[in-house]
């Protein structure tokens, strides 16, 4: 694998929703994606700890699953009003 991982396999790496095997590989040897990896997993735990702060209780998996879910059914279509980076702001 000669190409950076898209942010795609960082999440699903991040969220330990894949193998992965050949991404890990290509982690191993490249400095630029494994710095994406981690600014991913600190902004997911940053997040984690905002709703866990909040009174109200949140089920971070279950609004993770929703949010992927929402994600998958735009990307299906050829118009997404956001972009991907966007998330990363949340």
């Amino acid at each position: 694998m000669s190409a950076h991982l898209d942010e795609g396999r960082l999440l699903a790496l991040r969220d330990r929703d894949t193998d992965g095997e050949e991404a890990r590989r290509h982690l191993a040897s490249c400095a630029a994606c494994t710095e994406a990896l981690d600014t991913l997993r600190a902004r997911g735990s940053a997040v984690e700890a905002a709703l866990s702060s909040l009174d109200e209780q949140w089920d971070v998996e279950a609004a993770r699953s929703s949010v992927r879910g929402r994600v998958a059914a735009a990307s299906a279509s050829s118009y997404l009003p956001w972009s991907a980076r966007d998330l990363e702001r949340l």
